[in-house]
């Protein structure tokens, strides 16, 4: 009797932590079917572990625990991802010994002193950082590489959902210099994922801040659009690649760019008709695509403005890709804690949600 009212016990506890989990998670996306991947882009906001990024505070214990928790809550099982300082920070929040991890090799292009240009003929040897081994330590990877950190674009896939990396490439041209502040922008990291013989081109971007609706083309009452309008035409040209290659292809991360608030009197400088190839005349560079969510706002913290809720961060697919994926799953994860409105801002676990996509894959 006493050992059945211990394991009854255990149980309860069990029931609890799950309750308080579920608590802590809020109201969640859709779950994916059997045949499905859990896609998911999050920016976590300059993570990094023992040198800063700008001006945000290093993350307490608690708060790293927050971020496994958060990510405990969407049980993704391919996370795209922006603003991830090294690989012991991203280890933090996704150990070794469950993902996958990868971080953009422009990490060590850096810290070659290589930035702001990136001379070609001395990146031969860069290539995205990858950690497969399940068995490495979190305290062995590396760390931030400069001082002050920076953030780069970074990937980690859950060894238990049965996608492998196919191929990991930089995409240097994505970083071109601003020519406002003469300093480096960010790589892409061009992924391609495998299921039982099935392949996916993934792209994961974080594009040039705060030109979110102002026209892009230069010249530009918004400094900040220059260097954004000099990433579109090397965006272009990979999805074009990455679609001519007949697979399903998705660009995934912060394109700090509202697509459906663009303005239409200025087609041929908007973000999405570059992309799409619609701001030429020729249809020879054209590739249907479309990017979720559209046309809807979405609320992540609780001073977020109206504006402010059309999304920045996105999935965006080629006809296969979206032949692939279910629109209805996708969702947006709202903090479950600290998102009280005096919560000061250098707090927040981030300043973006989690969003997710479920596809067919294979």
């Amino acid at each position: 009797m006493k050992m059945i009212a211990l394991i009854a016990l255990w149980l309860l506890g069990l029931s609890a932590s799950s309750l308080a989990q579920d608590i802590n998670c809020g109201a969640k996306g859709p779950d994916p079917k059997p045949s499905e991947i859990k896609l998911i882009s999050w920016n976590i906001a300059e993570l990094a572990t023992a040198v800063r990024v700008y001006d945000r505070p290093l993350r307490s214990e608690d708060e790293f625990k927050d971020l496994r928790l958060y990510r405990e809550c969407s049980d993704g099982h391919v996370y795209a991802m922006q603003e991830i300082a090294s690989l012991r920070a991203l280890a933090r929040v996704f150990p070794p010994s469950q993902y996958i991890l990868c971080i953009s090799g422009q990490t060590v292009a850096d810290q070659r002193g290589l930035a702001p240009n990136y001379p070609f003929n001395q990146l031969s040897d860069i290539k995205p950082q990858c950690v497969t081994d399940p068995t490495s330590a979190v305290s062995t990877l590396p760390g931030e590489l400069t001082n002050p950190a920076r953030q780069y674009v970074a990937l980690a896939i859950k060894r238990s959902s049965g996608v492998s990396l196919a191929d990991t490439r930089d995409v240097v041209d994505l970083g071109p210099k601003d020519p406002a502040t003469d300093h480096q922008t960010r790589w892409g990291l061009d992924i391609t994922l495998n299921k039982n013989g099935a392949l996916l081109r993934l792209l994961v971007v974080h594009m040039k801040s705060r030109c979110n609706e102002d026209p892009i083309e230069e010249p530009s009452d918004n400094d900040h659009c220059p260097a954004l309008f000099r990433q579109l035409q090397p965006l272009k040209s990979w999805i074009r690649a990455a679609h001519q290659g007949g697979g399903p292809v998705i660009v995934a991360g912060d394109f700090n760019r509202r697509f459906d608030r663009e303005s239409p009197e200025i087609k041929t400088t908007d973000m999405w008709d570059v992309m799409s190839g619609a701001s030429t005349s020729s249809p020879d560079d054209d590739v249907k695509l479309t990017h979720i969510p559209k046309n809807k706002e979405f609320k992540c913290w609780p001073t977020e403005p109206a504006s402010q809720r059309f999304s920045i961060d996105f999935f965006v697919l080629n006809e296969k890709a979206a032949a692939l994926s279910d629109a209805g799953s996708y969702w947006k994860w709202r903090y479950g804690k600290d998102i009280e409105e005096e919560t000061p801002r250098s707090r927040w676990p981030s300043d973006h949600c989690q969003i997710q996509l479920n596809l067919k894959f294979p």
